[in-house]
């Protein structure tokens, strides 16, 4: 039996091991991210998450605690904080260096004599 199968884990390469943030990276690379940014600078990722495409602002905490399940799924341990927070800041770099600018929107809605804004204050949580 091999290791993954006893573990759960992929094994990492030695190559990579000494770089856990270029890891993750991979991973989201992997995952088919897609990325943008406004015009006032800020970054955002879209992923497959659950069988539909959602945008995270990369600075947000849907997006870390997206990485650290990806993360999780792949090595059966979680990321620390730093090298999540040296991704992410590279992660946010290619969206505003490399990634389109794009106009982002709030969705609205109305019902009756109620105003109904999405703030996607649960945004990746079931």
């Amino acid at each position: 039996m091999s290791r993954a199968s006893q573990s759960g884990r992929v094994p990492v390469p030695e190559s990579e091991k000494a770089n856990p943030a270029g890891r993750i990276i991979k991973l989201v690379m992997q995952a088919g991210a897609k990325f943008f940014h406004t015009a006032n600078s800020e970054s955002f990722a879209t992923v497959y998450v659950h069988h539909h495409w959602q945008t995270f602002r990369i600075k947000d905490a849907a997006f870390r605690h997206w990485i650290g399940s990806l993360f999780y799924q792949r090595e059966k341990t979680v990321p620390s904080d730093e090298h999540v927070r040296c991704a992410i800041n590279t992660l946010a770099g290619k969206a505003l260096y490399e990634g389109r600018e794009e106009v982002v929107h709030i969705r609205v809605a109305g019902h009756g004599q109620s105003i109904f804004l999405d703030l996607r204050m649960n945004a990746g949580r079931q």
